[in-house]
């Protein structure tokens, strides 16, 4: 395989195409567009839990930005992608799926992806260890850290065509409301029940029916919310590993 090619373990049927290698800068362009004109949008804050925030929401009152001069702040159109470098290592980036514009800090990076990314694909892997291991790599800085939308440009990423990110995305998209809905219940049902997990317990009495399915496995979710692949080629029911939502999941699908 060429260094430029690569493929996940597990494909969705109907794709054998090699994933392409590509830039960040040949894939992304920077969006944000100062307000200049200091139109009214909504402000937004973007946290590592919930993402694109209301200050209203965030901040009692608004905070003290609230009346503020907003020239200096960028306007975020709707699929746009928006982050903290200075906090991007703790997750603090949103995606603008709104329909409306709003505004953000100037000292955020906001950008959009071209024609051949599908955005909830990119969401997903910027959620991976592999873009984490990006950061690591290329941010700068000395008592505090940033990773900057140059940096970003710097970095690569492997695609497969845009008909398969588009059901990866749709998979882990549904997969993620699914394992949110299970730990929910499971936290109202016993607060204090923990989440944990024995290998030794069997799947059929650990797990609910399947959910998912991708190629030979299958995806099983417990009542607390745990996940974990099982293989179901040639009848065999073994589970391979417990996980953490996402964890495994996306070194699965997103080639090493």
């Amino acid at each position: 395989m060429g260094e430029n090619k690569r493929k996940p373990d597990i494909r969705f049927q109907g794709f054998a195409d090699d994933w392409e290698q590509r830039k960040f800068s040949e894939i992304t362009f920077p969006s944000g567009e100062k307000n200049k004109d200091n139109l009214p949008y909504e402000s937004y804050s973007i946290t590592n839990e919930k993402g694109f925030v209301p200050q209203d929401e965030k901040f009692e009152n608004g905070g003290t930005m609230r009346d503020a001069d907003k020239r200096m702040y960028y306007i975020v159109s709707p699929q746009s992608f928006a982050y903290n470098p200075a906090r991007i290592n703790v997750g603090s980036i949103g995606y603008q799926n709104t329909s409306k514009n709003v505004i953000v800090s100037s000292l955020y990076e906001v950008f959009k992806t071209t024609d051949n990314v599908d955005d909830r694909f990119l969401w997903h892997w910027f959620k991976s260890d592999d873009f984490q291991k990006l950061i690591v790599q290329l941010q700068e800085g000395g008592v505090r850290l940033y990773f900057y939308y140059d940096k970003l440009c710097m970095g690569s990423i492997a695609l497969p065509c845009l008909k398969e990110q588009r059901q990866i995305g749709m998979y882990l998209d549904k997969l993620d409301n699914l394992i949110t809905l299970q730990q929910c219940k499971a936290q109202k049902k016993n607060p204090a029940q923990s989440s944990g997990f024995s290998l030794e317990t069997p799947y059929s009495t650990a797990y609910s029916s399947t959910f998912l399915t991708l190629g030979s496995v299958a995806v099983f979710l417990s009542s607390h919310g745990n996940v974990a692949f099982i293989n179901t080629q040639n009848s065999i029911r073994t589970i391979i590993t417990r996980i953490t939502p996402f964890t495994m999941i996306l070194t699965t699908l997103f080639p090493m």
